[in-house]
């Protein structure tokens, strides 16, 4: 699988749910084995000053010798910004073998029609939990 294939897959999942609630990223996280729960998290939310407080907090954190990985949109230059490490984005080949480890996973749920359709982001979201974990 190339980059663009990656991407290519990841775009090709839907934009927006149709569907309210947590059950399709929930049951594929499960697939996962929870990687989210194995880690400490701080989620920043709101309308403005997300990217300040993201550089801020990375800022600090890091001087205490702690990894800090971000994941954020949109992405400036490359796609491969949106997961990064120490402000550093995910390499393409590190990217590339997440999708091919989700991929088969969203398949299975694809087949389970209240599962069905898991969205980009949450594809996204799960990748991240995983390249942090690992």
């Amino acid at each position: 699988m190339t980059i663009e294939e990656a991407i290519a897959w990841i775009h090709g999942r839907l934009k927006f749910g149709s569907r309210p609630g947590l059950d399709r990223v929930e049951a594929l996280l499960e697939l996962l084995e929870h990687p989210e729960k194995k880690m400490p998290v701080i989620h920043i939310a709101g309308t403005n000053g997300k990217g300040s407080t993201v550089s801020y907090l990375q800022s600090m954190i890091q001087e205490t010798g702690l990894t800090v990985g971000t994941f954020t949109s949109p992405y400036i230059e490359s796609f491969n910004e949106r997961i990064a490490k120490n402000g550093q984005p995910i390499a393409d080949a590190e990217l590339i073998a997440l999708v091919e480890k989700i991929q088969p996973l969203v398949a299975k749920l694809d087949q389970d029609e209240a599962l069905a359709g898991i969205t980009e982001f949450e594809v996204l979201t799960a990748m991240t939990f995983v390249y942090f974990l690992e």
